[in-house]
This record gives C-alpha cells, structure tokens and sequence, in this order.
C-alpha cells in the first residue's frame, strides 16, 4: 500500500502534498490561506510534562478557594465546584451545567486524554482506544475555558470590591498557572505526529481529480471517496458534514428567539437590607461606567452583547451566501467564519460572573445575589451559537467555485 503524503485544507477542502520542512514553520493552503499544518518538532515528553504538572495545578484549583468576600464581619469564599452547587441549588441548572462542563469537566478530560495517549508513547507501549481518545481530546479542548473564567473571575473582583473586601485566593492563581500549561501544551503538540505514531500514514491515497476523495474531519486523512469510516481514528467520514445548512439555520433559529429574553430578563436579583434590585446585561454595562472602569464595561459590552450578536448576523449571512452559491470573496467569508467561530466562547464571561455572585453575596439581611431567569436564557443563547458554528461547514463557501461534476 502507498504512503498517503496528502492533506485537505479543513476549511476549503483543497488537496496538498505533504512535505517536510524545518521544525517551527507553518504550511499554508494555497487557496484560502488557512494554516494545514505546523511542524512543531517538540518532543512529546515535554507535553507530558506539561499535563502532568496541570493536573497538580487543577488539584489545586479545586481545592483552594478562587475568591474570598467580606462584608461588615461576613466572609464567604467561591471554589469552582461551590460555584456550580449554588447555581443548581438556585434553579438553574443548565447554568450549572454550563459553568461545570466549561470550566471543570472538559479541562480535566483534556489533560487526562493527552495523558492517556502520550504516556504509553513515552513507556514504549501502544496506548488502548488510542485513536478514539485522541479524537475525543481534540473536542474536549474546544470547550475548555479557562481563560474565560478567569476574566470572569477578574471582574467580579472588580465590582464586589466596590461594596466589601475582597481576596484572590490560591485557586486564582493555579488557575492561571494551568491556564498557561494548558495553551503551552497544546501549541506545542504536534497533532500529526501523533496520528502518525497511532496508525501511520500506509493508507490509500485518491489519484483521481479533487471530486473523488474524502477527507476525515478528525485527524486530517485523505482517502478515495467510499468507505463510512476513517480507517486511522474511525470517525464517519463525509464529503461535507451531514446536514450542516439545516442544522446550523435550527440551532441559529433557537439562538435567536432566546437572544431577546436573555438581554430583556434580570441576569441576576440582588437584595440589600430589604431593597431588591434587578439586573440585566446592560445594566452590568451601565454599572461599570458609572464605577469609572470603561474598560470592564466595554469587555463586558463586546462579549455578552455584541459577540453574540454579532454571531447571529454573521452565520445568517454565511447562510444565506451558501444557499445562493455566492462566489463573493470566499477567502473573507472563510476568515469572517473562522472569526466568529474563535471569539465565541467569551460570552461566557458573563456566566461566570453570575455564578460567582451568587456564590460570594449570600450574606442574610445584608445581601443577597440570585440568578434571574435571564441567565438561563443567555447560557443557551451562548451554548446554542457556539453549537450552531460547529455544525457549519465552511467548505461549502467553497463548492460554488468548482466545476460541476459530469
């Protein structure tokens, strides 16, 4: 059987040779300049390195409290888990889930697949269901946001300092050093390496024109077009993802309905010494501005408002422009999609902050924070958008520029 030495662009499915080049330098599409590859050259021991030293670090994390709040002789302390109880313990339960998966389960489940798969590597061993773990590693990454929760953490810092004394704790400061771990590992993970130490490349390679090859969506291998299954990790394999359009134009429709309750509905209630106020969005904008710090209100504006927004307008556009076949620029649409597809996850923030308040403030008679129905909404417009870019596939910006097939 034939070396395979071929890879597709991800985001516009062109073919390209694989080719060796010096250890530090990226491998470019010619067609929609998306990056195919990067020769990283580092050796997997220091990944393992990296992962083991974040999983003492995320011990920590989950051990030590993240904040500390006192008020007129009241101190209440946030750890990630107390986060998510009070949250469920209030009713909200998908915010809950959101905060847990996020910020807990998916950052534990990343270092302990990377560690699955590359430990064995280093033992001299074959590591078991190695390329359905891998597989598995590379969405569980995705969904990790640490970084998130840590602007999260950042600005409910900010405003409770506004009203009581406020402590970081040691938790803050895992978080952060695991945060760097994290990203440190996984720029230098060499994710072709990898595939090619857990099934080769020894794989039938397509001779025929562009039309009539496949390419796995997980681990990047070309195949002649035919079977269900990529042979090298075993995901499904599909010309294009499966009812992308009809996916995608649901998940937005859903999105969109719940967009306008989320910003209309209390995010959050808080009471003091009898007075209940409630809280939307915006008026955490206005809260900010009036506190003089423009810079978290313009943070908080951009990710809870705008992004979402803005995530809305730009996949109906990148829609629309497929069931068109529009020829528009398919370069920019690509990047525009690759844009909104990056930034997001730092919506967020503003979940975060909500779990955190009511965690800290529950102070009896002198203060008390409670989620609002608004946070339940917001979380799944946030989940929903996040979903509905996932399921978008931007090689179909591309079909319109080629030829029919006869």
């Amino acid at each position: 059987m034939d070396l395979n030495p071929l890879i597709a662009c991800r985001d516009c499915d062109r073919i390209h040779r694989h080719v060796a080049m010096p250890a530090g330098s990226v491998a470019w599409c010619t067609r929609c300049g998306a990056p195919l590859y990067h020769f990283k050259g580092a050796p997997l021991d220091r990944n393992l390195a990296l992962c083991l030293g974040g999983l003492i670090l995320f011990a920590v994390a989950n051990v030590f409290p993240l904040l500390s709040f006192e008020l007129q002789g009241q101190v209440r302390q946030v750890t990630l888990l107390s986060a998510v109880t009070a949250m469920a313990d209030a009713g909200r339960p998908l915010v809950a889930l959101g905060v847990m998966f996020t910020c807990w389960v998916m950052p534990l489940l990343t270092l302990l697949g990377t560690l699955w798969v590359i430990l064995p590597f280093h033992l001299g061993l074959r590591p078991w269901k190695a390329a359905l773990v891998f597989r598995l590693t590379r969405v569980f990454q995705s969904w990790s946001m640490l970084e998130v929760l840590l602007l999260g953490v950042l600005i409910s810092y900010v405003k409770l300092g506004k009203q009581g004394i406020v402590l970081m704790g040691p938790s803050c400061f895992a978080l952060g050093a695991l945060m760097v771990l994290m990203a440190a590992s996984t720029a230098g993970l060499d994710a072709e390496a990898v595939w090619e130490r857990i099934g080769g490349r020894a794989y039938p390679v397509p001779r025929a024109h562009a039309g009539a090859h496949v390419s796995c969506h997980a681990c990047r291998l070309v195949l002649p077009e035919g079977p269900p299954h990529c042979p090298r990790c075993g995901a499904g394999l599909h010309r294009r993802k499966p009812g992308s359009l009809g996916r995608t134009w649901a998940l937005l429709a859903a999105a969109a309905l719940l967009f306008i309750p989320a910003n209309l509905m209390p995010v959050m209630r808080t009471s003091s010494l009898g007075d209940t106020q409630a809280n939307t969005i915006l008026s955490g904008v206005l809260f900010f501005m009036r506190e003089g710090s423009w810079g978290l209100a313009l943070i908080i504006f951009i990710a809870s408002i705008l992004v979402p927004l803005a995530k809305l307008f730009t996949l109906a556009f990148l829609l629309v422009s497929v069931h068109r076949g529009s020829r528009w620029r398919p370069e920019d649409r690509t990047r525009l999609y690759l844009l909104t597809e990056m930034v997001g996850r730092w919506s967020m923030v503003d979940i975060y902050v909500i779990a955190l308040m009511v965690t800290l403030v529950q102070m009896g008679s002198l203060a008390v924070v409670e989620p609002g129905a608004g946070a339940t909404a917001f979380t799944a417009v946030v989940i929903l958008t996040l979903f509905a870019a996932e399921n978008f596939d931007p090689r179909l910006i591309w079909d319109a520029l080629e030829e029919p097939r006869v």
